[in-house]
């Protein structure tokens, strides 16, 4: 699907404000790519978080289909379940020099908000989502897409870890069956 049919599905939502959009992939697949691309499409009234912002440290490096590295209790508590509600958006971004929470960050009233991660729609948290998104790209290259972006730092390492957990945690959850709308970006 492309962009302009994807952003002309989400306008014609008659959702409450803001319209949360997932949109999910392999690491290395493009999703924060299409997501600011959709931003920008969007315009002024988007917003757009990253489920890395929710890394749990101590469990970065376990293999597990069901990504217990991602923190989705927290994205829920300060993120989405405000979202829902049409109440103030207060979230801490991970620090990945450090990681530790940053200072809390408030999010302006928006139209849209859009989540990308790995997790973003997990079915843990999929019931808050008005529209998912996956980003269909094969494992060979977003994985070697991603150990180039993280050439030279700590995470370059963790890449065979990563990728198998994205390939099992796709192959039980299916996110691309679920999904809107699937890109394909090869």
């Amino acid at each position: 699907m492309k962009i302009d049919e994807i952003v002309n599905e989400i306008k014609e939502l008659k959702a409450k404000k803001p319209i949360l959009i997932g949109i999910e992939g392999f690491g290395g697949a493009g999703k924060s790519t299409l997501s600011h691309k959709l931003k920008d499409v969007l315009g002024g009234e988007a917003y757009i978080i990253q489920t890395d912002d929710f890394v749990i440290k101590e469990k970065l490096t376990l293999a597990s289909p069901d990504m217990e590295c991602y923190d989705l209790e927290r994205l829920e508590a300060e993120v989405l379940r405000p979202a829902q509600n049409n109440q103030t958006i207060v979230y801490r971004r991970l620090n990945w020099d450090t990681f530790e929470l940053g200072e809390p960050i408030r999010i302006p009233p928006v139209e849209y908000l859009i989540i990308e991660g790995i997790t973003a729609y997990h079915p843990r948290i999929a019931r808050y989502y008005d529209y998912k998104i996956w980003v269909d790209t094969p494992i060979e290259i977003a994985s070697q897409r991603g150990r180039e972006k993280d050439a030279g730092t700590i995470n370059e390492q963790h890449w065979d870890l990563w990728s198998k957990n994205d390939l099992a945690y796709k192959a039980k959850y299916q996110p691309d069956k679920t999904a809107d709308a699937v890109v394909m970006n090869q």
